[in-house]
């Protein structure tokens, strides 16, 4: 296996296995996560990409530096099990939305392109019911209608009412290995990191509230919400934001197609936070003084399952 890229939020240490699947091979220690990728994963912030995927029986993930006869600083290394991979021709992913972000003012010419693929192309059971209210009929009675009404509550509680109670509320509900409503908050953190670019307004406090609200111990899912936070993304993000402000709507729908290729519904249910969380733009609720973020067991915002329109 050759490494392609690393992410410029990979630290060195050793990482056991946590999590396999065809195309990602996750490692983890106690402080946090790396993502072993294939090429057409894409880059990440915490993502080793490589030429090919082969990891059968590698429970152990090593990374470190080292340095080379005449090189002029250390070189990455990655070992999986006992094997070093080559790092010869690694490049390092820049994760941070600073440049794309200032390219972003005109971002909302496009949102209603976004919004128009969402509804098309994202999965049955993804969050993108909240922006067309007949993609509903996909979710069974019992627990899948109940989670809908509930998220949708929530997403009221956070785009209009009290951002805090919503995520809270949201946090490690819906379906997948990152449930839906973590990637949702994912995609809100870093909507949020997009309007304080744009408009110049303070929202770190904002920010780093919902992150610690949405918290759940999960290892991966946790992991994820920090970047989040962080402004930190992976490169089909990048490209769906770059073809909203540079694209054409076809541009915007291939975009759209390879971010919700994401797991089961994780890529579709970001997108649909990240969207939500653009077309609010700076009227979102913020929070601008500390607090303790904890609250009484009531419930979000009262009503029948909402579509944001």
């Amino acid at each position: 296996m050759q490494v392609l890229s690393i992410g410029d939020r990979v630290v060195e240490g050793r990482y056991r296995i946590h999590s396999r699947f065809r195309r990602a091979v996750n490692f983890a220690d106690d402080e946090g996560i790396v993502c072993l990728v294939a090429r057409e994963v894409g880059a990440g912030p915490i993502s080793i990409v490589v030429d090919r995927l082969r990891t059968a029986g590698a429970r152990v993930l090593t990374i470190g530096t080292r340095l080379t006869p005449g090189a002029t600083g250390p070189r990455p290394m990655v070992w999986v099990g006992d094997r070093a991979l080559d790092c010869g021709a690694a490049r390092v992913y820049g994760s941070d939305l600073d440049r794309i972000g200032q390219r972003m003012r005109g971002y909302r010419a496009k949102l209603h392109t976004l919004r128009e693929a969402l509804v098309e192309i994202a999965p049955a059971k993804s969050l993108a019911f909240l922006l067309d209210e007949s993609r509903r009929a996909a979710f069974r009675p019992g627990f899948e209608t109940a989670f809908a009404e509930h998220a949708s509550n929530c997403v009221a509680d956070i785009l209009y009412h009290d951002i805090l109670r919503g995520v809270t509320r949201l946090r490690g509900a819906g379906f997948g290995l990152t449930p839906s409503g973590d990637d949702f908050i994912r995609g809100l953190l870093v909507g949020m990191k997009i309007v304080e670019i744009v408009y110049g307004t303070s929202l770190s406090l904002t920010r780093r509230y919902v992150g610690e609200s949405a918290r759940t111990g999960g290892t991966l899912s946790d992991a994820l919400l920090l970047l989040a936070e962080e402004g930190r993304v992976g490169e089909r993000v990048k490209g769906l934001l770059g073809a909203l402000v540079g694209g054409t709507f076809g541009g915007v729908r291939d975009a759209t197609r390879a971010l919700c290729s994401v797991g089961e519904t994780s890529g579709a249910d970001f997108a649909t936070g990240l969207l939500l969380t653009l077309e609010v733009g700076p009227t979102l609720p913020v929070l601008d003084c500390d607090f303790d973020p904890l609250y009484d067991d009531v419930r979000c915002s009262a009503g029948d399952v909402m579509t944001v329109s």
